[in-house]
């Protein structure tokens, strides 16, 4: 048995708007509290890469920085961070708008 339900326009706003505020308030409270360090499988959904993508970097000695406690791996959001930096590829097209953007050639 189904049921319609008729609210009025400003009783949908105030539901909507108090729906978004929650919303709003969970998310502050899940960044405000900053991942120093990630397990593996936070590690991987960080940088946008499999989990089993980490593993074959370590048993190679590639990949982000990481440490040992016992026999759990965790990764510094530092190091995570950094090493995004020194990955980074410049195209020419991203040299061409840096240049232009800040007079700079390369």
């Amino acid at each position: 048995m189904s049921q319609i339900v008729v609210i009025s326009p400003t009783e949908l706003h105030s539901l909507v708007a108090r729906a978004v505020q929650e919303g709003v308030q969970s998310a502050i409270r899940s960044t405000s509290q900053p991942l120093a360090d990630m397990n593996e499988k936070q590690a991987s959904l960080y940088l946008g890469i499999a989990a089993d993508t980490l593993r074959g970097w370590r048993v190679q000695k590639t990949g982000p920085a990481y440490y040992k406690s016992g026999r759990s791996v965790r990764y510094s959001k530092t190091d995570l961070d950094e090493w995004k930096r020194a990955n980074r590829v410049l195209t020419a097209d991203s040299l061409e708008i840096q240049e232009r953007l800040h007079g700079m050639s390369y």
